[in-house]
């Protein structure tokens, strides 16, 4: 609701603000209004409380009220006001919201003029208004224009003056020496569908005017002929003078950008400069059978995190520990990434179906007894073929002095069948390896 929404006629269905004065029984006006109640009535409808209060303008005695949009949608609003204020008279307005044909107007004069209001009249209605001297702005549609109301007799002749006949294309007609298109300086795009009977006049050229069509055809022959020498001269037979081209330095930029879109295309770019995902690379492609095992070699099932050759390179994949042939086996030993430079292997040995427990020593990357009391928790972890934990023993169950350590290993962690497996004694808070090395598990016949 705004000061905005006066106005000298209400409107239906619209806002509308009513100012007005309370006064007393005597005439003059109540002011400091108290216990002020507004009621309004829609069309002779039971007084209900208005949306909004009345307010008074300071202590003036005047105010207004806010009606809102429904308040007003009707054809007759009653408005009631009443308040406690002594010898306070009740307030009653009736409005007639205004709406589209409430309202009738004869409009006489246009401006002060009445044969402008009856020349509107006559526009508008259909009868037609025959003025002089009328502007009408630009039309851009003409909506229900009769066939033939254009003809060619409803246009003066003069009209067409250096325009060109516009008969061609009629049947009897053609082109005459009064009638021609004259000078045409735009293309012509459009095609001649039938066939020309003859040129009377020439056809200027660079090369002179030509006055019958065997002599344009003549003239397009010693152009075609001019235009075969140059290309043999220049280019040789097949392009034979082509393989002397310079090379041209602004063809740098144009040439990169093909090539480029060409690797992106091919989903190249992905080997260095783009991530990839398992639909970038083609099911049974090189790059797929080089990662997945599947009948279908898919890149979807090769995972990283266990599949790249730095994890099976810490893991110790058996395939890469065990492998043999050539001219030996190899040992890769990928608990050992991290110890401590000069820890040489230390093999343990064990039997089948017995309880392991061995005092081990080391020495440290100085060449010295290590202090296994010196390097705070430890944890003995026992490793099969494939790089998976098959035990873990943790601190409280390691014996550690200055010289060595212990652990117990019971048979059902040592097995009943001839095994290698890998051992290492790791520094709990960063996991470095302290020793490592195989632990074979064979038959006491097997013993040194």
């Amino acid at each position: 609701m705004a000061a905005s929404d006066a106005r000298p006629v209400p409107r239906k269905n619209t806002a509308f603000r009513l100012y007005f004065a309370i006064r007393k029984s005597d005439g003059t006006l109540i002011t400091t209004w108290a216990g002020a109640d507004s009621e309004v009535s829609l069309d002779g409808g039971s007084f209900s409380d208005c949306t909004n209060e009345a307010t008074e303008i300071g202590t003036s005695g005047c105010g207004y009220i806010d009606f809102t949009a429904g308040e007003m949608n009707a054809d007759a609003v009653v408005y009631k006001l009443t308040v406690t204020n002594t010898d306070a008279l009740p307030l009653v307005f009736t409005l007639f919201p205004e709406e589209l044909g409430d309202y009738r107007s004869d409009v006489g004069m246009i401006s002060g003029d009445s044969g402008a209001a009856d020349n509107a009249e006559s526009f508008f209605d259909g009868t037609g208004y025959a003025g002089t001297g009328n502007v009408i702005p630009t039309v851009t549609t003409v909506n229900g224009l009769a066939n033939n109301v254009i003809t060619a007799a409803s246009i003066a002749a003069s009209a067409l003056d250096g325009k060109g006949n516009w008969n061609v294309g009629k049947t009897g007609y053609s082109l005459t020496a009064t009638t021609g298109l004259g000078n045409q300086t735009a293309n012509i795009t459009g095609s001649l569908s039938g066939s020309v009977g003859s040129v009377l006049g020439g056809i200027d050229t660079a090369f002179g005017t030509i006055t019958r069509l065997d002599q344009l055809d003549t003239a397009q022959d010693t152009q075609h002929a001019t235009t075969q020498n140059y290309l043999s001269t220049n280019l040789g037979l097949l392009g034979a003078n082509l393989s002397a081209i310079p090379w041209n330095g602004a063809w740098d930029a144009e040439v990169q950008s093909e090539v480029q879109d060409a690797i992106v295309v091919n989903g190249l770019d992905h080997l260095l400069a783009a991530s990839v995902t398992g639909t970038d690379v083609t099911d049974n492609s090189i790059f797929a059978r080089l990662a997945s095992k599947s009948a279908t070699a898919d890149w979807d099932s090769y995972v990283n995190t266990t599949d790249s050759l730095e994890a099976i390179r810490d893991r110790g994949d058996a395939a890469w520990t065990t492998g043999s042939g050539g001219g030996g086996s190899v040992v890769v030993s990928p608990i050992a990434g991290n110890a401590p430079d000069r820890v040489e292997e230390t093999t343990l040995k064990a039997f089948v179906g017995e309880t392991w427990s061995e005092q081990v020593g080391g020495i440290d990357a100085e060449g010295d007894v290590i202090d296994f009391t010196a390097l705070g928790d430890l944890k003995f972890v026992l490793e099969d073929r494939n790089g998976t934990d098959v035990l873990v023993i943790a601190n409280a169950d390691i014996t550690k002095n200055s010289t060595y350590f212990q652990v117990s290993i019971d048979d059902q962690y040592i097995g009943d069948v001839a095994q290698t497996m890998r051992w290492s004694l790791r520094q709990v808070t960063n996991n470095n390896v302290v020793l490592y090395g195989p632990f074979v598990v064979g038959y006491a016949a097997d013993a040194d």
